[in-house]
Protein backbone atom coordinates (compact mmCIF):
# COMPACT_ATOMS: atom_id res chain seq x y z
CA UNK A 1 0.00 0.00 0.00
CA UNK A 2 1.11 3.64 -0.76
CA UNK A 3 2.15 5.81 2.29
CA UNK A 4 -1.02 8.18 1.75
CA UNK A 5 -3.89 5.48 0.57
CA UNK A 6 -6.86 6.87 1.56
CA UNK A 7 -6.41 10.64 2.33
CA UNK A 8 -7.80 13.48 0.63
CA UNK A 9 -5.34 16.46 0.30
CA UNK A 10 -5.41 19.85 -1.22
CA UNK A 11 -3.34 21.67 -3.31
CA UNK A 12 -4.20 25.40 -2.88
CA UNK A 13 -1.08 26.42 -5.57
CA UNK A 14 -1.95 28.54 -9.00
CA UNK A 15 -3.23 26.40 -11.40
CA UNK A 16 0.01 26.75 -13.50
CA UNK A 17 2.32 25.22 -10.86
CA UNK A 18 -0.31 22.80 -9.15
CA UNK A 19 0.94 19.54 -10.64
CA UNK A 20 4.41 20.15 -9.43
CA UNK A 21 2.88 18.82 -5.92
CA UNK A 22 -0.23 17.11 -7.14
CA UNK A 23 1.91 14.48 -8.96
CA UNK A 24 4.03 13.29 -6.37
CA UNK A 25 1.13 13.03 -3.56
CA UNK A 26 -1.50 11.38 -6.64
CA UNK A 27 2.22 8.60 -6.76
CA UNK A 28 1.71 8.09 -2.99
CA UNK A 29 -1.92 6.81 -2.92
CA UNK A 30 -3.67 9.97 -2.11
CA UNK A 31 -7.07 11.23 -3.71
CA UNK A 32 -5.42 15.08 -4.72
CA UNK A 33 -8.08 17.99 -4.45
CA UNK A 34 -6.83 20.99 -6.42
CA UNK A 35 -7.83 24.08 -4.80
CA UNK A 36 -5.84 27.01 -6.15
CA UNK A 37 -6.44 30.08 -3.78
CA UNK A 38 -3.28 32.05 -5.38
CA UNK A 39 -3.90 33.49 -9.03
CA UNK A 40 -0.64 35.30 -10.82
CA UNK A 41 -1.83 38.30 -12.60
CA UNK A 42 0.36 41.36 -14.11
CA UNK A 43 1.73 43.91 -11.80
CA UNK A 44 -0.45 46.94 -11.23
CA UNK A 45 1.88 49.03 -12.58
CA UNK A 46 3.36 47.08 -16.14
CA UNK A 47 4.87 50.62 -16.96
CA UNK A 48 7.12 50.71 -13.56
CA UNK A 49 8.34 46.87 -13.56
CA UNK A 50 9.40 47.54 -17.04
CA UNK A 51 11.71 50.33 -16.33
CA UNK A 52 13.12 48.73 -13.31
CA UNK A 53 13.95 46.17 -15.69
CA UNK A 54 15.51 48.43 -18.21
CA UNK A 55 17.43 50.48 -15.92
CA UNK A 56 18.71 46.91 -13.95
CA UNK A 57 22.49 47.49 -14.76
CA UNK A 58 22.18 50.66 -12.60
CA UNK A 59 21.66 48.48 -9.42
CA UNK A 60 24.71 47.08 -7.91
CA UNK A 61 22.44 43.83 -6.46
CA UNK A 62 19.07 42.14 -7.42
CA UNK A 63 16.99 39.66 -5.41
CA UNK A 64 14.32 37.33 -6.07
CA UNK A 65 12.66 35.04 -3.27
CA UNK A 66 9.69 33.47 -5.96
CA UNK A 67 9.57 31.72 -9.37
CA UNK A 68 6.77 34.07 -9.80
CA UNK A 69 8.97 37.09 -9.51
CA UNK A 70 11.98 35.64 -11.55
CA UNK A 71 9.46 34.69 -14.42
CA UNK A 72 7.84 38.19 -14.86
CA UNK A 73 11.48 40.19 -14.30
CA UNK A 74 14.39 38.94 -15.88
CA UNK A 75 12.53 38.17 -19.14
CA UNK A 76 12.19 42.04 -19.36
CA UNK A 77 15.86 42.86 -18.86
CA UNK A 78 17.75 43.52 -22.02
CA UNK A 79 20.36 41.15 -23.09
CA UNK A 80 23.05 43.98 -24.27
CA UNK A 81 23.40 45.75 -20.68
CA UNK A 82 25.28 44.64 -17.79
CA UNK A 83 23.92 42.74 -14.70
CA UNK A 84 23.75 43.60 -11.09
CA UNK A 85 24.89 40.82 -8.63
CA UNK A 86 21.54 38.28 -7.84
CA UNK A 87 20.48 36.40 -4.36
CA UNK A 88 17.59 34.14 -4.64
CA UNK A 89 15.92 31.89 -1.93
CA UNK A 90 14.85 28.52 -2.84
CA UNK A 91 15.80 25.87 -4.97
CA UNK A 92 12.77 26.19 -7.18
CA UNK A 93 13.92 30.17 -7.91
CA UNK A 94 17.35 29.27 -8.53
CA UNK A 95 16.56 26.45 -10.75
CA UNK A 96 13.82 28.88 -13.03
CA UNK A 97 17.09 31.73 -12.46
CA UNK A 98 19.58 29.42 -14.31
CA UNK A 99 16.87 28.07 -16.98
CA UNK A 100 17.12 32.05 -17.92
CA UNK A 101 20.53 32.00 -18.60
CA UNK A 102 21.18 33.78 -14.86
CA UNK A 103 24.25 33.10 -12.40
CA UNK A 104 23.37 33.21 -8.81
CA UNK A 105 25.88 34.91 -6.57
CA UNK A 106 24.16 34.56 -3.22
CA UNK A 107 21.82 31.78 -1.91
CA UNK A 108 21.13 30.45 1.61
CA UNK A 109 21.04 26.77 2.71
CA UNK A 110 17.65 27.57 4.43
CA UNK A 111 14.77 28.70 1.80
CA UNK A 112 13.36 32.31 3.59
CA UNK A 113 14.39 36.06 3.01
CA UNK A 114 16.21 35.73 6.50
CA UNK A 115 18.55 33.17 5.64
CA UNK A 116 19.17 35.46 2.70
CA UNK A 117 19.73 38.40 4.69
CA UNK A 118 22.47 36.40 7.19
CA UNK A 119 24.27 34.83 4.05
CA UNK A 120 24.37 38.93 2.81
CA UNK A 121 26.75 39.77 6.37
CA UNK A 122 30.02 39.20 4.68
CA UNK A 123 29.24 41.57 1.53
CA UNK A 124 29.16 45.60 2.35
CA UNK A 125 25.42 46.34 1.57
CA UNK A 126 26.02 50.35 2.49
CA UNK A 127 24.88 52.81 -0.10
CA UNK A 128 24.06 50.07 -2.75
CA UNK A 129 21.39 50.27 -4.91
CA UNK A 130 18.79 47.34 -4.17
CA UNK A 131 16.23 46.20 -6.67
CA UNK A 132 13.79 43.33 -4.92
CA UNK A 133 10.88 42.78 -7.69
CA UNK A 134 8.25 41.24 -5.95
CA UNK A 135 4.68 40.12 -5.91
CA UNK A 136 2.08 42.55 -4.35
CA UNK A 137 1.66 40.94 -0.65
CA UNK A 138 5.58 40.40 -0.02
CA UNK A 139 6.91 40.42 3.16
CA UNK A 140 9.14 43.38 4.22
CA UNK A 141 11.79 41.44 6.37
CA UNK A 142 14.89 41.26 3.12
CA UNK A 143 13.52 45.02 2.92
CA UNK A 144 13.70 45.72 6.05
CA UNK A 145 17.34 43.97 6.85
CA UNK A 146 19.14 45.46 4.17
CA UNK A 147 17.69 48.81 4.71
CA UNK A 148 19.15 48.43 8.16
CA UNK A 149 22.36 48.16 6.84
CA UNK A 150 22.82 50.88 4.79
CA UNK A 151 21.25 49.88 1.21
CA UNK A 152 19.30 51.68 -0.34
CA UNK A 153 16.41 49.27 -1.54
CA UNK A 154 13.90 49.80 -4.23
CA UNK A 155 10.53 47.03 -3.83
CA UNK A 156 8.82 47.04 -6.82
CA UNK A 157 5.89 44.97 -8.03
CA UNK A 158 6.22 41.88 -10.41
CA UNK A 159 2.94 40.28 -10.28
CA UNK A 160 -0.08 40.48 -8.37
CA UNK A 161 -1.75 37.84 -6.22
CA UNK A 162 -5.31 36.97 -5.19
CA UNK A 163 -8.02 33.86 -5.10
CA UNK A 164 -9.09 33.15 -8.68
CA UNK A 165 -13.15 34.33 -8.44
CA UNK A 166 -14.00 30.64 -8.78
CA UNK A 167 -12.35 29.77 -5.35
CA UNK A 168 -15.05 31.16 -2.87
CA UNK A 169 -17.49 28.90 -4.33
CA UNK A 170 -14.63 26.06 -4.08
CA UNK A 171 -13.88 26.67 -0.63
CA UNK A 172 -17.56 26.75 0.36
CA UNK A 173 -18.42 23.29 -1.21
CA UNK A 174 -15.18 21.51 -0.31
CA UNK A 175 -16.10 22.27 3.77
CA UNK A 176 -20.06 22.01 3.31
CA UNK A 177 -20.41 19.23 0.62
CA UNK A 178 -18.95 15.61 0.65
CA UNK A 179 -16.17 14.12 2.89
CA UNK A 180 -14.41 16.84 4.12
CA UNK A 181 -10.53 16.97 3.20
CA UNK A 182 -7.82 14.66 5.77
CA UNK A 183 -4.79 17.61 4.84
CA UNK A 184 -4.45 21.10 3.34
CA UNK A 185 -1.25 22.05 1.68
CA UNK A 186 0.36 25.79 1.50
CA UNK A 187 3.17 26.34 -0.19
CA UNK A 188 3.49 30.31 0.80
CA UNK A 189 1.77 32.88 2.66
CA UNK A 190 -0.42 34.33 0.52
CA UNK A 191 -1.45 30.70 -0.80
CA UNK A 192 -2.85 30.30 2.98
CA UNK A 193 -4.08 33.78 3.71
CA UNK A 194 -5.82 33.85 1.13
CA UNK A 195 -7.59 30.69 1.78
CA UNK A 196 -8.48 31.42 5.31
CA UNK A 197 -9.75 35.12 4.21
CA UNK A 198 -12.82 32.94 2.68
CA UNK A 199 -13.10 29.84 4.47
CA UNK A 200 -12.82 31.79 8.27
CA UNK A 201 -9.94 29.69 10.87
CA UNK A 202 -12.68 27.19 12.20
CA UNK A 203 -13.32 25.07 9.36
CA UNK A 204 -9.38 24.88 9.43
CA UNK A 205 -9.26 23.54 12.20
CA UNK A 206 -10.68 20.16 11.54
CA UNK A 207 -8.13 19.36 8.79
CA UNK A 208 -4.67 18.32 9.58
CA UNK A 209 -2.40 21.62 7.83
CA UNK A 210 1.04 21.09 5.62
CA UNK A 211 3.53 23.90 5.28
CA UNK A 212 6.40 24.46 3.36
CA UNK A 213 8.72 25.98 5.44
CA UNK A 214 8.57 28.57 8.54
CA UNK A 215 7.58 31.37 6.90
CA UNK A 216 4.18 30.06 5.75
CA UNK A 217 4.01 28.36 9.03
CA UNK A 218 4.05 31.65 11.17
CA UNK A 219 1.89 33.04 8.79
CA UNK A 220 -0.59 30.00 9.59
CA UNK A 221 0.01 29.97 13.65
CA UNK A 222 -0.30 33.56 13.22
CA UNK A 223 -4.23 32.77 12.99
CA UNK A 224 -4.17 30.52 15.66
CA UNK A 225 -3.82 27.22 13.94
CA UNK A 226 -1.45 24.34 14.43
CA UNK A 227 1.06 22.98 11.65
CA UNK A 228 0.94 19.32 11.52
CA UNK A 229 3.68 18.99 8.94
CA UNK A 230 6.47 21.52 8.11
CA UNK A 231 9.21 20.38 5.52
CA UNK A 232 12.62 20.38 6.60
CA UNK A 233 13.44 21.01 2.67
CA UNK A 234 11.21 23.77 2.29
CA UNK A 235 10.54 22.18 -1.50
CA UNK A 236 7.69 20.70 -2.89
CA UNK A 237 9.49 17.63 -3.02
CA UNK A 238 10.22 18.33 1.18
CA UNK A 239 6.68 19.14 2.18
CA UNK A 240 5.25 15.24 0.36
CA UNK A 241 8.15 13.67 2.60
CA UNK A 242 6.45 15.49 5.46
CA UNK A 243 2.97 15.17 4.89
CA UNK A 244 4.04 11.13 4.85
CA UNK A 245 6.59 11.46 7.83
CA UNK A 246 3.74 13.09 9.51
CA UNK A 247 1.18 10.62 8.89
CA UNK A 248 3.38 7.46 9.80
CA UNK A 249 4.15 8.87 13.42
Amino acid sequence: MTPLTGLRIVVTRAAHQAAELARPLAAAGAEVILLPTVGIGPPKDPARLESAARHADEYDWLFLTSVNAAAAFLPLVPPAIGRPRLGVVGAATYKKVAELGWHVDVTPAEFTAEALAAALQAHEMHGKRVLIPAGDLAREALPAALSARGALVELVEAYSNQAPPETVAAVEALFEEGPAPDWLTFASPSAFENLATISGPEPLRRVFIASIGPTTSAAIRARGLDVAAEAAEHTVAGLVEAIIAAVNR
